[in-house]
């Protein structure tokens, strides 16, 4: 891979960790429409169309730039999000998978879902509050687009009852070329939770400003079929 692509993806990656972590902005360029035929659709200008899960409406959230997709359930608010990115003609799905292990300082296990191949993981988040969300992504590369998907924002009580319809959307997800420009790698970090401080490495985030998340959740098992 290119070293202005690595010094890209290392400080991009870690601003992107951070925003997904704690929902900075939602919504995502474009409009959402849904799919004309078959079962009830989403789909995304930046290139992926998933299927409509229930329960869950388009959150009325500030856009951000990288979100393709971002669901909430209504009314308690664990979010489905769809993230997507640009990237290199180069880089591969292993330099991918690597990138974002050490963004996300996880290890993950790679699983093949009827979508695709994607780096799974999970992670717990604590805010300042006290209260804790525990996260499950998968993250996979298609074409010159990396896509993550996030059931985000939901309280551990919560999680055994929306893991089985988040791993249903994933599964259900298609992706085609995007109608709409992607958020680039080489693009400036502002707005995707933090701001590099020169051309190698990000500021470290306001701390008072910004939740901390929690020791990494063990490796995740790989999807059942």
């Amino acid at each position: 891979m290119p070293p202005s692509l690595t010094s890209a993806l290392t400080r991009t990656l870690p601003a992107l960790a951070t925003a997904l972590l704690v929902l900075v902005g939602a919504g995502g360029p474009g409009c959402l429409a849904a799919a004309q035929d078959g079962p009830p659709r989403l789909e995304s200008p930046l290139g992926v169309s998933v299927p409509a899960p229930a329960g869950f409406a388009k959150s009325q959230d500030k856009p951000n730039p990288t979100t393709a997709i971002h669901l909430e359930e209504q009314p308690s608010g664990p979010a489905f999000v769809v993230n997507a990115m640009k990237m290199g003609e180069t880089l591969t799905e292993a330099e991918l998978f690597k990138q974002t292990r050490e963004a996300f300082e996880v290890e993950g296990s790679v699983v093949d879902l009827a979508s695709g191949r994607f780096l799974r993981f999970e992670l717990d988040l604590t805010l300042e509050t006290g209260e804790i969300y525990k996260q499950r992504c998968y993250a996979g590369l298609r074409g010159r687009s990396a896509y993550y998907f996030f059931l985000a924002r939901t309280p551990p009580a919560d999680f055994a009852r929306l893991a089985p319809a988040f791993e249903a959307f994933v599964a259900g997800a298609s992706f085609f070329e995007p109608r709409e420009a992607q958020p680039e790698p080489s693009s400036d970090a502002e707005g995707l939770g933090e701001e590099p401080s020169s051309e190698d490495a990000p500021a470290p985030a306001d701390p008072a400003e910004e939740p901390r998340p929690a020791t990494p959740a063990p490796s995740a098992t790989p999807a059942m079929d």
